[in-house]
C-alpha cells in the first residue's frame, strides 16, 4: 500500500512539475491536496524528485501554516481579531485567521468552514464577502463601481472593452511609468510607497527576463478585500497586473495567491482562459496580436503575515524556508530566481486599470493632494454593517462611522484596531484621525492593508493586545534573534501585568522591550510588533 502511494505521489510530480528547488511550494500544496497531509514518505518521494535534502524540505514545511504533516479532523476555532472578539469561549483547538472576519466567529473542519450561532456551530461554505453602500461618503466608487458586472467576461469586456489595457499597447512603456507617476498612486498593500517609484527603480534595469509578482498573499487578520477583488472583478485586476508588466518590460507575470484562497485561485484562472479563448491572450503568450509577448502563471502561496514581506515570498517561490531576505538588494534589483522583480499589491493594480480607463485628472478629485484616490477597508468586529467599503483617502474616522452608518446607536465602538498586529488601538477620543497611508499618530498606528476592526466595551484592552502580541510571536519566523526572542517575552510580560491593578511601575520596561523589537528587528513584521503595546501603553495603560 505504501509503494502505491508513493508511486502515485511520484507520478503526480512527475506530471506536473520540473525536477528543480522551486517546484516545492506548489508540490507540497499538490500533494496535501491529493492526499490531506504531506507524510513522510512523501517527502522522501519528494526529496528525490527535486533533489533536494529531506531536512531542506522539511525545514521549508515547518515555516509553511498551510501545509500539514497530519490531519486535524477535529473543529478548529479562528483566533483572528474578529472571530476572538465575538466568541464567548474558544477552545483549546484553534487556527490562525480564516479571512471570513465579516461572519465572526468562523471555525474549520476537514476544509469545511462553520459559523457559530447561539452558541453551536453549523456548516457554511457559501460565504459571500458583503459590501457596504459608500454613497454617503464617495460620490462615485473607484473599484467597487460597476462590480457585479466585472466578474463575468461578457459583462466586462462590454463596458470596458479591455481598453485600458488596449490604450496602454499603443503607448511606449515609459509613458505608462509617467502616466502613473502623475496620479500619484501609491502601493495598496499596506507600505504606500510611491508605486510609479518602484517602476522606475526596476524599468532602468534592462535584463532579458524580468519578473511581475502580484501579491495576493493576504495573509493579515482581519483583511479579506484582495479575495473580493479575485473573486468579483478578476478582469480589472488581470488588465492592470498586464499594463504595469508592459510598462516594466516585465517577461513573466506571476499570480501569488493565498493557498487557502480556493476559489480566489480558480476565479483567476478561469478567467485566464476566458480570456485566451477570446484571443486577449493568444496560446504563445502575445497580446492582443502586439508584439508584447508575456508568461502569465499562478501559484499558491505558503501562507501567513510574514510573507506580506516581499523577500519572504521571493524565498517560498524559489523552495526556500518563509524567511526574509538582507536588503539591499532590493527586489527591483535581484529579486526571485536573482532577476529583476517588481512586487505589486492586487488593489493597486485596480487603480492601475481606473486610471488609464479615466484619467489623471479624474483620479485625482478623489483622496487628498499626498494620497489621491480611495481604499479598500475590511469591515468586522462590534459593527452594525461588516463587509468591504471603498474610502476616499483622507477621510476622518468619525466621518466614516456617522456618514457611513457603520455603527449600531445603542452599542457604539469604544476603539478600533487598526492596520492589524503591526498597529494597534485607536480609543475614541482620537476618531478626528484621517484614515491615509503611513503613520496615522505618533504612536505607530497605520493603515496598513485596510484592516478596520470595531471594539465595543465588553472587551478589555489587554486582552486585545494580547491576541496580536500572540499572533506577532507565532508568525515570528525565528531568523532573527529580536524577534524570535522578543515577541514572546513582550506576551509574557503582557500576561504578568494582567491581573495587576497598579502596572504604572511596569510601563518602562514594557515600553523599552516594545521599541528595542522594533529598532533591531529585521522585517516588517519585527519593525512594527512593538506598535500594539506602544498604543496601549500611551491610550489605555493604568
Amino acid at each position: 500500500m505504501q509503494d502505491n502511494q508513493n508511486k502515485n505521489t511520484k507520478e503526480l510530480l512527475i506530471s506536473n512539475f520540473k525536477p528543480q528547488k522551486s517546484s516545492l511550494l506548489q508540490s507540497l500544496h499538490m500533494i496535501q491536496k491529493e492526499n490531506g497531509f504531506v507524510s513522510e514518505n512523501d517527502m522522501l518521494v519528494l526529496s528525490r524528485y527535486l533533489k533536494v535534502s529531506k531536512s531542506e524540505i522539511y525545514g521549508a514545511i515547518t515555516s509553511y501554516p498551510e501545509i500539514h504533516t497530519s490531519i486535524n479532523s477535529e473543529l478548529q476555532e479562528c483566533t483572528g481579531l474578529s472571530c476572538y472578539i465575538n466568541n464567548d469561549k474558544v477552545s483549546n483547538n484553534t487556527t490562525d485567521c480564516k479571512f471570513k472576519c465579516f461572519e465572526g466567529p468562523i471555525a474549520i473542519q476537514n476544509h469545511n468552514l462553520y459559523s457559530k450561532s447561539n452558541g453551536k456551530y453549523t456548516k457554511t461554505n457559501s460565504l459571500k464577502t458583503p459590501i457596504i453602500d459608500s454613497s454617503g461618503i464617495l460620490d462615485k466608487p473607484v473599484l467597487l463601481e460597476n462590480i457585479n458586472q466585472k466578474k463575468n467576461f461578457e459583462s466586462y469586456n462590454s463596458i470596458y472593452k479591455f481598453d485600458a489595457l488596449r490604450k496602454t499597447l499603443n503607448k511606449k512603456p515609459m509613458d505608462i511609468i509617467n502616466i502613473i507617476e502623475e496620479s500619484g498612486l501609491k502601493g495598496r498593500g499596506g507600505a504606500y510607497f510611491p508605486t510609479a517609484t518602484k517602476w522606475k527603480m526596476a524599468s532602468g534595469n534592462k535584463s532579458i527576463q524580468k519578473y511581475l509578482i502580484v501579491n495576493c498573499e493576504e495573509g493579515e487578520p482581519g483583511v479579506f478585500k484582495d479575495r473580493l477583488i479575485m473573486e468579483n472583478m478578476p478582469y480589472m485586476l488581470i488588465e492592470g497586473a498586464i499594463i504595469a508588466a508592459y510598462a516594466n518590460n516585465c517577461s513573466d507575470l506571476v499570480f501569488y495567491i493565498n493557498g487557502e484562497a480556493e476559489k480566489s485561485f480558480q476565479t483567476l484562472k478561469n478567467s485566464l482562459i476566458k480570456m485566451q479563448q477570446n484571443n486577449i491572450i493568444d496560446k504563445n503568450g502575445m497580446i492582443f496580436d502586439s508584439d508584447y509577448k508575456l508568461k502569465i502563471k499562478l501559484e499558491s502561496g505558503a501562507g501567513g503575515y510574514v510573507c506580506g514581506e516581499e523577500t519572504t515570498l521571493l524565498n517560498t517561490m524559489e523552495g526556500k524556508r518563509r524567511e526574509p531576505r538582507l536588503k539591499p538588494p532590493f527586489p527591483t534589483e535581484k529579486g526571485v530566481f536573482s532577476l529583476p522583480t517588481i512586487i505589486n499589491n492586487a488593489e493597486t493594480l485596480c487603480n492601475v486599470t481606473y486610471i488609464l480607463n479615466h484619467s489623471v485628472r479624474e483620479y485625482k478629485k478623489i483622496g487628498i493632494k499626498d494620497f489621491p484616490g480611495t481604499k479598500l477597508l475590511s469591515v468586522s468586529g462590534h459593527f452594525k454593517m461588516n463587509g468591504i467599503i471603498e474610502i476616499p483617502m483622507g477621510i476622518t474616522i468619525n466621518d466614516l462611522l456617522d456618514k457611513a452608518k457603520l455603527e449600531n446607536p445603542s452599542d457604539k465602538i469604544k476603539y478600533l484596531a487598526i492596520g492589524g498586529p503591526s498597529s494597534g488601538l485607536l480609543p475614541r477620543s482620537e476618531f478626528d484621525t484621517s484614515l491615509k497611508g503611513g503613520f496615522l499618530n505618533s504612536s505607530g498606528i497605520m493603515m496598513g492593508a485596510g484592516g478596520f476592526i470595531g471594539i465595543n466595551s465588553t472587551i478589555d484592552p489587554i486582552d486585545i493586545i494580547i491576541n496580536l502580541a500572540e499572533y506577532n510571536a507565532d508568525e515570528s519566523c525565528g531568523k532573527c534573534t529580536p524577534c524570535r526572542e522578543g515577541t514572546p517575552r513582550l506576551v509574557e510580560q503582557l500576561k504578568q501585568i494582567k491581573p495587576i491593578s497598579d502596572k504604572e511601575k511596569y510601563k518602562d520596561e514594557l515600553n523599552l522591550l516594545a521599541e528595542t523589537v522594533n529598532l533591531a528587528s529585521l522585517c516588517g513584521l519585527g519593525q512594527a510588533a512593538g506598535n500594539p503595546i506602544i498604543s496601549y501603553l500611551k491610550y489605555f495603560y493604568d
